[in-house]
């Protein structure tokens, strides 16, 4: 399976029939091409995927104790991202939106709230790699998620400096205040 483009990947699954002990000269197998066709799709519905199409090919293998005749069908499968979205991409999409409004509200609990919307980011992502297989490659999801995590810890930053330059300026509000109570007198 490739998964890089998870959730929105399609499969290919490749089923040859070959004749073990008969070489090409004594059986040769094809596709009928008659006005039945030669494979029937009924409608299996998977779990996760939906069988989009199916082909058939037939081809010639070439060993050291002779030709074989082979049929292949290949299976042509959609994944069905429905899972996804409601696991994954509406919750993350949620967070980062959340993660924003913090940033418009003023509150003394505003560090608070942004490291419980770090850590449901990081919930998030921890789940999802639970749930996938190991592979040695970055798939979609990867960097949706990663990009998400990114935009809630740059938010995490805006709001420390944010939160620094109020407090600068009510700092220098106060030694302005200061200093001109003290010329004045």
């Amino acid at each position: 399976m490739d998964l890089t483009l998870f959730p929105f990947d399609k499969q290919l699954c490749k089923l040859g029939f070959e004749s073990y002990g008969y070489t090409a000269d004594q059986v040769h197998y094809k596709w009928s091409s008659g006005s039945r066709p030669a494979l029937k799709l009924h409608k299996i519905r998977l779990p996760d995927f939906t069988i989009k199409d199916a082909y058939v090919t037939n081809q010639m293998e070439i060993y050291a104790t002779g030709n074989y005749s082979r049929l292949y069908v290949c299976f042509v499968f959609s994944r069905s991202s429905g899972f996804c979205f409601l696991q994954l991409i509406i919750p993350s999409t949620a967070v980062v939106i959340t993660s924003w409004v913090s940033l418009w509200m003023e509150s003394e609990t505003e560090f608070q709230d942004m490291i419980s919307i770090i850590l449901a980011i990081t919930f998030l992502i921890f789940s999802y790699n639970e749930m996938m297989p190991r592979v040695s490659y970055i798939k979609a999801m990867d960097i949706y998620l990663g990009v998400c995590f990114m935009i809630v810890f740059l938010s995490l930053i805006k709001l420390a400096f944010v939160k620094y330059m109020r407090q600068r300026i009510r700092i220098d509000r106060y030694m302005q205040r200061y200093y001109d109570l003290n010329w004045n007198e």
